[in-house]
């Protein structure tokens, strides 16, 4: 009879099995090579990735230059009206200063005008601030003045609870079922005729 180890080895030949370090040498890419087949289909799928990496990347940064544009163009716009409409203040303001020198009110007419330049320069201020200007502004603001900025915020939020409160209490809501303690009782079925 043999040995315990001859007859493990005779019997694992047999099967197909090999014990580690037995293993008969393979072909290295061969279709039998599981390893070589395994690191071969990381070696795609890190290709893949690479790739799919590459193309959402190049779309995030197309979309995110799309929207900053957009951001731009309506920021633009808006601070273009908000120029406006700081410029009419001071072309108002000078008008009433004028009217105080017709008055002959000389020393507040020339206080007035002094409020329709700053105002004038407010105007351009805004007109040539760039949004980054803006928001570093609005930073300041938020250093310098901590508490007004949480009482705005808090404000605000008390306005849109408000807005969202009456807005859903206006709302239909879908049921066209009226509620049902509000139904009349439901009327009895005559008896059935026993012929």
């Amino acid at each position: 009879m043999p040995s315990r180890p001859n007859r493990n080895r005779h019997t694992s030949r047999i099967s197909g099995f090999e014990p580690p370090g037995e293993a008969a040498p393979r072909e290295a890419g061969s279709a039998a090579d599981p390893i070589a087949l395994l690191r071969a289909g990381a070696e795609a799928l890190r290709q893949a990735g690479t790739k799919a990496g590459g193309w959402a990347g190049a779309e995030a940064s197309q979309l995110s230059e799309g929207l900053r544009a957009v951001a731009n163009r309506v920021f633009d716009l808006e601070k273009r009206r908000a120029a406006d409409r700081i410029g009419l203040v001071a072309s108002v303001v000078r008008q009433a200063a004028g009217r105080l020198q017709v008055e002959r009110l000389d020393r507040l007419s020339g206080y007035v005008e002094n409020v329709a330049d700053r105002i004038d320069k407010a105007s351009k201020r805004v007109n040539k601030a760039t949004a980054a200007d803006v928001a570093a502004a609005a930073r300041g603001v938020a250093r310098r003045h901590p508490a007004w900025v949480a009482g705005g915020l808090l404000g605000v939020g008390l306005v849109i609870g408000r807005l969202a409160k009456t807005a859903t209490a206006d709302a239909p809501t879908g049921d066209d079922n009226p509620n049902p303690d509000q139904l009349p009782p439901p009327t009895p079925l005559p008896p059935a005729n026993e012929t």
